[in-house]
């Protein structure tokens, strides 16, 4: 049981693991021009996410079991396939899994990965936006504050519901954020931009 009280300190360090391969993979096999052609693209990883999700919501594991395998393995932790131990540890390695790839399509627009105990340029993804000089200061304290914003209220609702999916929580971030604060903001919007710290805000 003890390994299942290190599972979320775990499933975060696959999360990165993944996320290092496609920055890799972003940084040396994909072209823009050639987006089609390029395992790693845009389509590929909404793809592959989209079967995590429809498998994780019928309570299927099965597409993470190979890497579950090869991490347990490469950690010197043997784990009996399908006891309770594993499929707990391969619930959680779905959901990383399933925010390694969201994270995976914002590399591909711009955006910047923070790791764990590591400094990134937090900065790039703004140098990359071309926004007017006047307006950027104030565009980015309103984003800020909306970030803030659904985080509290992410983690309000993910405390009363712990198995919230990640897809219904950006419904109910948005509606409060309308009722709370006047914020009008599309789930879609929330779940692409905003939920990056699913499930621990």
């Amino acid at each position: 049981m003890e390994l299942i009280r290190q599972s979320d300190k775990l499933a975060n360090e696959f999360l990165e693991n993944c996320v290092e391969k496609y920055e890799i993979t972003i940084a040396t096999n994909f072209k823009r021009s050639d987006r089609e052609e390029y395992s790693g693209t845009y389509w590929d990883f909404e793809g592959q996410r989209i079967c995590f999700i429809e498998d994780f919501e019928e309570g299927i594991f099965k597409l993470i079991y190979e890497e579950l395998d090869s991490f347990l393995k490469d950690k010197g932790y043997e784990v009996e396939s399908l006891s309770d131990i594993y499929m707990v540890l391969a619930r959680k390695f779905v959901l990383a899994k399933i925010q390694a790839l969201g994270i995976a399509q914002g590399l591909l627009n711009g955006e910047t990965y923070t790791y764990t105990n590591d400094k990134s340029l937090e900065e790039e993804s703004l140098l990359l936006q071309k926004q007017p000089v006047v307006s950027t200061r104030k565009t980015r304290k309103s984003t800020i504050e909306l970030e803030y914003y659904v985080n509290v209220i992410a983690r309000e609702v993910m405390e009363k519901y712990p198995d919230n999916q990640k897809q219904y929580l950006a419904v109910d971030v948005s509606k409060k954020l309308n009722s709370k604060h006047g914020i009008n903001k599309k789930p879609e919007t929330i779940l692409r931009d905003y939920l990056g710290n699913f499930p621990n805000f």
